[in-house]
C-alpha cells in the first residue's frame, strides 16, 4: 500500500536528519573569524566575505560537509 504524498515526505524528512549526523558545527572561534570578515566588508559583500573566510580556513568545507 502506496503510503501517499505525506508517508514518502516523512521518510524523506528522517533519511536527511540521519544524512546530517555526520555534518560537524562552526566552534566560537571561527563562527567569530566569519563574522568579523562580515562586518568588516560590509553589507552587501557576505559572499565575499565567506569566500575570502574559507580561502584562510582552506578545508574547512571538507569538515563541514563530508563526502
Amino acid at each position: 500500500m502506496d503510503p501517499g504524498p505525506r508517508g514518502r515526505r516523512e521518510r524523506a524528512d528522517r533519511r536527511g536528519a540521519a544524512g546530517r549526523r555526520g555534518r560537524k558545527e562552526l566552534n566560537e572561534k571561527q563562527l567569530g573569524g566569519l563574522e568579523n570578515e562580515i562586518q568588516k566588508r560590509g553589507a552587501g559583500h557576505e559572499e565575499e566575505a565567506v569566500k575570502a573566510w574559507m580561502a584562510d580556513n582552506r578545508g574547512i568545507a571538507d569538515t563541514m560537509a563530508p563526502v
